[in-house]
């Protein structure tokens, strides 16, 4: 049997579950016998130079929440050339989503104005839109993103935000003024909040509240999606759900599933990737993976079916082809998705 046909066959056991650890063992040996210096294929390199390049890196984990065992899934043919994560990148943008940097202005009353920036701009760590000189008529209240948009501002009290794709950010009415300066998050936001010894600065989400008085962190915290992620990076923060509370140290994440919170300490690097507009997760719910898609690609969302409760980690750039993105999500989930105009349906057999 040739290696290829053997491997193969492997990664079809393993994705069935009835593989043994003498074919996981074959399949970690093949998997690392592979030299990873060639990292880039252009749109014209040969078919099967591109998958034998992808192949050389196509291991994703998944995390299933009924046990702490964690399972690898490998993806086979078309498949395998889509898990482009880092390891192939085009150098072309067809049917890509274009990301953009923009942000809508809104006061009391309704009136509005729109802010525009560059891509460039905002993947410049030194600069950043600042609100007063872009809302003199305005007394700005709300600060929206849509889809595929992202935008870095300083708010009126000097704190830095970056807002990532459809993300709300409310502000108290007297923010910067007098008392504690609240801020109300639907979305995901990076603050790098202003020290002031007699204001508190605090983030409120569906389901918490986070107190600074000076400090740097990310909260993830979306209508739509199942957790609410907070990763702290410098200083300290006090977290509050309902009557409990708990204090957060650098490089520590903690995670509110709505009903608990449960904080470790770990590498943060993924959990700001999105600032670098690449697309990261690890050990996210499928469900949340698929909503934060379609956050970056616009999509009208649809579920047929039961959804798999299962974690999943993987990284995405954002020149990779949204058919591809739904290729990934099928061999991911077993689902299979259907895209008409911007309406995506994702079957999941029942």
């Amino acid at each position: 049997m040739r290696p290829e046909q053997e491997i193969t066959e492997i990664i079809q056991r393993i994705n069935q579950g009835t593989a043994s650890s003498t074919d996981q063992k074959k399949l970690d040996d093949w998997y690392n016998s592979f030299d990873d210096s060639l990292s880039v294929v252009h749109k014209d390199s040969d078919s099967s130079l591109l998958k034998e390049t992808v192949w050389r890196k196509i291991s994703t984990q998944i995390f299933t929440s009924k046990t702490s065992k964690i399972r690898r899934i490998y993806l086979t043919g078309a498949a395998a050339v889509a898990i482009l994560a880092g390891v192939v990148l085009y150098n072309y943008k067809s049917n890509t989503k274009d990301l953009s940097s923009g942000v809508r202005l809104l006061d009391e009353q309704g009136n509005s104005a729109f802010i525009s920036s560059t891509v460039q701009e905002f993947l410049d760590s030194t600069k950043y839109v600042e609100l007063a000189s872009h809302s003199n008529d305005l007394n700005v209240r709300v600060l929206k993103t849509g889809a595929g948009e992202f935008i870095k501002v300083i708010l009126p009290d000097g704190s830095k935000v970056a807002m990532n794709s459809n993300t709300k950010i409310q502000l108290k009415e007297d923010f910067g003024l007098k008392g504690s300066r609240i801020v109300y998050l639907d979305g995901e936001a990076f603050f790098d909040v202003k020290k002031n010894n007699n204001q508190k600065f605090i983030v409120r989400t569906k389901d918490q509240s986070i107190e600074v008085l000076g400090t740097k962190f990310n909260v993830k915290s979306y209508a739509d999606q199942s957790e609410t992620l907070t990763a702290l990076y410098e200083g300290k923060i006090q977290l509050t759900k309902d009557d409990y509370s708990l204090m957060v140290s650098p490089s520590e994440l903690v995670t509110n599933d709505g009903e608990n919170l449960s904080k470790v300490a770990k590498d943060l690097k993924n959990t700001t990737m999105w600032r670098e507009m690449r697309f990261s997760f690890e050990d996210v719910l499928v469900k949340d993976v698929i909503a934060q898609l379609t956050n970056w690609y616009g999509l009208q969302l649809e579920y047929i079916g039961e959804i798999p409760n299962q974690r999943i980690a993987g990284q995405l750039e954002p020149e990779m082809k949204l058919k591809d993105v739904l290729l990934v999500i099928e061999n991911l989930t077993g689902g299979t998705c259907e895209l008409k105009n911007n309406k995506l349906l994702i079957k999941f057999s029942k």
